[in-house]
């Protein structure tokens, strides 16, 4: 097994470990967008519905998870690539303590990136997370358009072209 390999199990299985294996709702293409709450990094809450009317690209990621530590400066660039768009990347970490997420947020160099915290691991339970890093992007009338699990190179240019598809008028 390779190393990537052996990353992404670790990953699910930590996650899974995390969170109740009762998953109501599984996110995919088409279907609604789950509402979530998260805390940003000012200590304020932070949900789906605060961009409404935006394309949305929310990212699920722990410091723990060896994929989503590639993705993430990926995502920065992304954010940054998107500044100007109207398009929001949220990136939300799923770490017991917020204080770990924010500490690689730092370690990472990530400058352009919404950051937000979910100690409680909500979001995942609610979009049925069941691969580390997974992301949604949500078009502005909160409709999964795209769901991309794991992390492999290409994936977040794929994503920005989805977005940038919802961008168009």
């Amino acid at each position: 097994m390779t190393i990537r390999r052996l990353g992404i199990v670790l990953c699910v299985v930590g996650i899974l470990a995390g969170i109740a294996t009762e998953v109501v709702f599984a996110a995919e293409v088409g279907g609604k967008a789950p509402a979530f709450s998260a805390i940003d990094e000012a200590g304020k809450p932070v949900t789906l519905a605060d961009f409404a009317g935006k394309p949305v690209l929310v990212n699920v990621w722990a410091s723990w998870c060896a994929p989503c530590l590639q993705e993430l400066p990926e995502m920065d660039k992304l954010a940054a690539r998107l500044a100007d768009t109207g398009a929001v990347v949220l990136a939300v970490s799923i770490d017991d303590k917020a204080e770990n997420g924010k500490r690689m947020k730092t370690k990472l160099g990530l400058a352009h990136l919404r950051v937000a915290f979910d100690p409680g691991k909500t979001v995942p339970k609610a979009f049925g997370v069941d691969a580390m890093p997974s992301s949604f992007v949500i078009d502005g009338a909160g409709v999964i358009r795209h769901v991309n699990r794991g992390y492999q190179a290409g994936d977040v240019e794929k994503m920005e072209a989805v977005i940038r598809g919802l961008l168009k008028p």
